[in-house]
């Protein structure tokens, strides 16, 4: 069975959040264990905790993120890239899955050719950050996310969400019974995908 597929990057495909959280832990002279983070914006956490300057903290992580060098060194998640050759095999799109990202637009080449990178097929890079829009538009049936506000927003336009689990997304409640499904390996993403549709 054929189905259309989104899928997000950061924390999905990509995973840099402990080394964001060490550099961040380093600058800041103070400690964060990343299994203790339970939001999803660093900024808030660590405000919150420590008493740092948010609006600080914000320019200096969208200063990582625009980093050429950052981003295109991130480690992939390699049960996900994985799960994407069989995802890429079902996908309605015969390129594969829509990568669809919250990154600014100017990051587009760094992320192609991350993906490029670990052979991953898809459909097209989009870069917005009202996820939820894109997969109403383009009738979307599965999204892969990690951040509780996108599942959220996604979940709320019908679309089945599979929500990566981190300690910053374990407040979202996800049964699957709600259209969301929280994985923790995502091998068994297209397991449940086929699950779903033989319903």
């Amino acid at each position: 069975m054929k189905t259309k597929i989104g899928i997000d990057v950061d924390g999905v495909l990509a995973i840099h959040y402990d080394r964001t959280i060490d550099m961040l832990n380093e600058r800041y002279n103070v400690y964060v264990n990343p299994r203790d983070l339970d939001t999803y914006h660093f900024e808030d956490y660590y405000s919150e905790h420590f008493g740092l300057n948010k609006d600080e903290m914000t320019a200096y992580l969208t200063e990582l993120w625009e980093n050429p060098n950052y981003l295109p060194e991130s480690a992939p998640s390699l049960p996900m890239i994985r799960a994407c050759r069989e995802l890429a095999g079902m996908s309605l799109d015969p390129q594969g899955p829509y990568i669809v990202t919250a990154r600014v637009e100017k990051t587009r080449d760094m992320t192609k050719a991350w993906l490029d990178r670990y052979g991953i097929a898809y459909n097209s890079i989009i870069h917005t950050p009202d996820k939820a829009s894109f997969v109403r538009e383009k009738k979307i049936k599965y999204f892969i996310e990690d951040a509780p506000h996108q599942a959220l927003e996604i979940a709320s336009t019908g679309c089945g969400v599979f929500l990566i689990d981190y300690p910053y997304n374990r407040r979202v409640n996800a049964t699957g019974l709600n259209g969301i499904w929280r994985v923790e390996n995502p091998l068994e993403i297209p397991h449940l995908i086929r699950a779903d549709l033989a319903k």
